[in-house]
Parts: C-alpha cells; sequence; structure tokens
C-alpha cells in the first residue's frame, strides 16, 4: 500500500522601502504608511535586530491563506 504526502507550500513576498530606525522598522503596505497608521486592511510588518537575528512579525494580512513572516530569521552563509 503506498501513501503519497501532498504538501501545500504557500509562499509570500514584502516589497516595502524603509528607512531603518536605530535596530527596528515597522511599515503597512508598501513602506510609505507608518505602522501605527489605522487601517482595515493591508500587509503590516515589524522587524527588529537582536544580534545576529531577525524578529519578525507581521499582522496577518500580508499574502495569502496561511501565509506569514512572523518568526526568528538568521542570515545564511
Amino acid at each position: 500500500m503506498a501513501v503519497a504526502t501532498v504538501r501545500d507550500i504557500r509562499t509570500g513576498t514584502l516589497d516595502a522601502q524603509v528607512k531603518p530606525g536605530v535596530a527596528s522598522i515597522a511599515f503597512l503596505e508598501d513602506g510609505w504608511l507608518p505602522f501605527e497608521t489605522k487601517c482595515d486592511s493591508g500587509c503590516g510588518v515589524r522587524m527588529r535586530r537582536i544580534g545576529p537575528f531577525l524578529l519578525v512579525q507581521d499582522n496577518g494580512d500580508c499574502g495569502g491563506a496561511g501565509v506569514s513572516f512572523t518568526g526568528l530569521y538568521r542570515r545564511s552563509r
């Protein structure tokens, strides 16, 4: 008996022009709106450098269903 495993791959992208602060950036949509802007919908992202890591939190409105950028990232060599 063969069992097939199907994996749904969900992808998303961020495309924004932002100016970093001390160690963090936060933006809505394309980077032109400050993160604190009151908005009914649209991608909102906060990023903060912590040593060699990048901590990312999104508002759940970035990309399609099940897409999230929230996580702790580290640059690969």
